[in-house]
């Protein structure tokens, strides 16, 4: 990489009127600099801090697959920092069997990492291991508590810089102390007074980039204008998102389920103190709801019904005030005797309920299970989200996943 003096000595040499095309082609060749860009010529501009960093390469496809591959492939059995390889293939079992619960609406299925770590593991699943897999089974799985411990730091530093909200200066100088505090630990734990160990990962996304090219007279020029145009594409979709708008509830109907009934009819009537109960006909079951953000929240009843989806959408949280974690068993609508339509601008969630949770390492939350005839009713405006949820297989642990925003501006390759 040049410095700031190198890159306009390069600069100055293309800048030379009496160079021939070949000449020109030779620097352009050797150095990947094609001429002079437009922010350049800013009084600013300090090359090559001013270029900017692509975090999701930089943060997923470098660090978080470096780490992986520290833990698995990088580091001997006599070191805290190794993963052994029954615990590597039981986490891959783990994040695979977790896709049950994992709402497609948040992203793609997650492959095994143990097994197609080599097979072009994409930025989606990187980022489904750092937000929401990676720590809750090296907790069930016993990793080391020092290095979970780091890892959880750097995680925490990835959610603070990858969220969408403004920070001050006094954010971001406690920030610095925590990417300090992270690195500080990172050299003791993975490197100590080996400097040999120091290997970092330099992964790029030519591949991708490589196979747009189509211009063989000035590929430089052809790859720039490409990078261009997908990060305008990005800052364009960030500034002028698209207009969520709600949607009519789905027509389908499910039965109802007969013991929900008595605790429905006590809620509506808590809620309704003008109504006589006498007044309710019968309550309606409706199989999933569209929330104003584009998801769709899918119940128990409606996903029970003759082939089990893949990957089920049915659990939820409210907000952002007082925030419930939970299940959707069924979805309700009461019916009067006084009127022949329903509302369906009002409505009631039958859920199961997320008890005592609670963050752990910064990073991640986890809770665990009502008793199984515990049910709790929820207006169906209170709902907020999706989430999904992944459960322990040696514990009662419930952790909870949140999508994160950054999924939302991958491209359909990445």
């Amino acid at each position: 990489m040049q410095t700031h003096s190198q890159y306009w000595e390069i600069i100055e040499k293309l800048s030379n009127t009496n160079l021939s095309k070949a000449q020109r082609m030779a620097i352009v060749k050797s150095t990947g600099v094609s001429k002079l860009p437009l922010c350049a010529t800013s009084k600013a501009f300090l090359h090559p801090s001013s270029s900017p960093i692509d975090p999701f390469h930089l943060y997923y496809e470098n660090i978080m697959t470096f780490i992986w591959d520290l833990w698995v492939s990088f580091s001997s059995p006599s070191e805290m920092v190794h993963l052994p390889e029954s615990k590597a293939r039981k986490f891959g079992e783990y994040v695979l069997n977790a896709n049950k619960t994992l709402p497609p609406a948040f992203c793609g299925a997650i492959r095994d990492p143990y097994l197609k770590r080599q097979s072009q593991y994409k930025i989606y699943e990187w980022m489904a291991l750092l937000h929401w897999y990676t720590i809750p089974i090296a907790i069930e799985l016993n990793f080391n508590p020092s290095v979970l411990e780091n890892f959880a730091k750097f995680a925490y530093i990835v959610e603070y810089t990858m969220s969408i909200q403004p920070r001050t200066d006094a954010d971001l100088n406690w920030l610095h102390e925590i990417i300090e505090e992270f690195l500080i630990d990172f050299q003791r734990l993975y490197i100590g007074d080996d400097p040999t160990k120091i290997n970092p990962t330099m992964e790029r996304t030519l591949g991708q980039l490589g196979n747009k090219i189509r211009s063989r007279k000035a590929p430089f020029t052809n790859l720039a204008n490409i990078i261009y145009e997908i990060e305008l594409q990005r800052i364009l979709a960030l500034l002028y998102p698209e207009r969520l708008s709600m949607t009519n509830w789905d027509s389908r109907f499910g039965n109802t389920i007969q013991q929900h009934k008595s605790l429905l009819t006590e809620w509506y009537l808590s809620t309704n103190i003008s109504e006589d109960e006498d007044n309710i006909e019968d309550f309606v079951c409706w199989g999933c709801l569209h929330l104003p953000n584009g998801q769709t929240l899918r119940s128990l009843s409606s996903e029970s019904k003759g082939n089990p989806p893949s990957r089920c959408s049915r659990w939820f949280e409210n907000g952002p005030n007082i925030t419930i974690f939970g299940e959707a068993l069924a979805f309700y609508q009461v019916k009067l005797k006084s009127t022949t339509n329903l509302n369906k601008s009002e409505g009631f969630l039958i859920y199961r309920p997320i008890e005592s949770v609670k963050k752990v390492l910064q990073v991640a939350l986890k809770g665990k299970w009502s008793k199984s005839d515990c049910v709790r009713v929820i207006n169906i405006s209170d709902i907020w989200a999706i989430v999904g949820i992944w459960e322990s297989p040696v514990t009662d642990s419930v952790y909870i996943l949140r999508k994160h925003p950054t999924f939302e501006v991958l491209t359909a390759e990445e």
